[in-house]
């Protein structure tokens, strides 16, 4: 009989992992495929109609969540939940902040530079929750995320990469930010016992409203009232804005069910999918450097994933994730 019972007990548990691992699947894919759209539109935005005001595309993103997270829950997709909004604060802060600096920091750095600076999330990230959280990573993910890091350095560092004081700390500032807001997008879930929609929909109004008065300093005001609006123009921003609906909720449910770090080195996934997509869609050259670091990347981002879906037997190595 006891024999039995652990029998159907592995049995069970192995079908709950791969259960749980095929929902993981899902959301990730849904994720890259959300993000990449929105880049790609943004693009079209940017270079088709010549509307480049990113911090203010962002902020139609957010102020489109939030509406979407009203129909949802009005449709009872999700159950509201009453918290002080006072907790998710830090999360709201943190996230502009983030928006607001690395765009000022694109403004004062040059762009090799800023990508660069985009890198430093992935040991930012560690460091948070390694110091503050207690998690820990085995050697073989450890070594993954240099190599990926390496990756992404090959294609995005350039001779003519530059900075100065001001886009310094611009880029530290946004880092950290940033850092700061992939680890708190997970806790937050844990400490207020919130779902992923539960919690954006709080975070999603006060973000977009921090944003929207900080538009005079990132954007041109002047240049957004006087441009000549196309039908074309106006559809493709709510277009985006539909898809930053479904890139926000979608980071919030993989961050809950993962970690920030398997979010982190996603998006370095994503960074080789956009020049891919470039390459095809934008005609946007394609080097040997840029090349070999795609390939770099891709082999860290294949030995993380395999030791993230098979961690080493030592108890206590690795941070769990299912």
């Amino acid at each position: 009989f006891g024999c039995t019972h652990c029998l159907v007990n592995a049995v069970f548990l192995f079908q709950r992992m791969r259960r749980d691992h095929l929902i993981n699947g899902f959301v990730i894919t849904w994720n890259v495929i959300s993000s990449l759209t929105c880049i790609f539109f943004n693009k079209v935005v940017f270079q088709k109609y010549g509307w480049a005001h990113g911090v203010a595309l962002t902020t139609f993103h957010f102020y489109m969540t939030f509406l979407g997270l009203v129909l949802c829950a009005a449709l009872k997709v999700f159950e509201f939940k009453k918290t002080d909004a006072k907790k998710v604060l830090g999360l709201s802060v943190s996230f502009a902040v983030f928006i607001v600096t690395m765009n000022l920091s694109l403004r004062y750095n040059s762009v090799g530079f800023y990508q660069v600076s985009k890198v430093v999330d992935t040991p930012f990230v560690y460091l948070i929750q390694s110091l503050f959280y207690g998690v820990e990573y085995c050697y073989q993910v450890k070594l993954s995320l240099v190599v990926v890091m390496a990756g992404v350095l090959v294609v995005t560092t350039s001779e003519n990469m530059y900075t100065s004081f001001t886009g310094l700390v611009f880029a530290a500032v946004g880092v950290t930010a940033c850092s700061f807001y992939q680890v708190w997008v997970g806790t937050k879930q844990t400490e207020l016992s919130m779902t992923s929609m539960q919690l954006l929909i709080y975070q999603a109004p006060i973000s977009a409203i921090l944003l929207t008065f900080c538009l005079p300093v990132t954007e041109n005001l002047v240049a957004i009232r006087d441009f000549e609006y196309s039908w074309g123009l106006l559809g493709m921003i709510l277009l985006i804005s539909v898809a930053g609906f479904s890139v926000n909720l979608s980071v919030f449910v993989m961050i809950g069910r993962t970690s920030p770090m398997v979010y982190n080195i996603l998006g370095h996934a994503k960074f080789v999918g956009v020049l891919a997509g470039g390459f095809l869609f934008f005609n946007d050259p394609l080097n040997a450097r840029v090349l070999s670091g795609m390939s770099i990347t891709c082999v860290g981002l294949w030995i993380f994933s395999y030791y993230k879906m098979n961690p080493p037997k030592k108890k206590g190595e690795d941070e769990h994730v299912v």
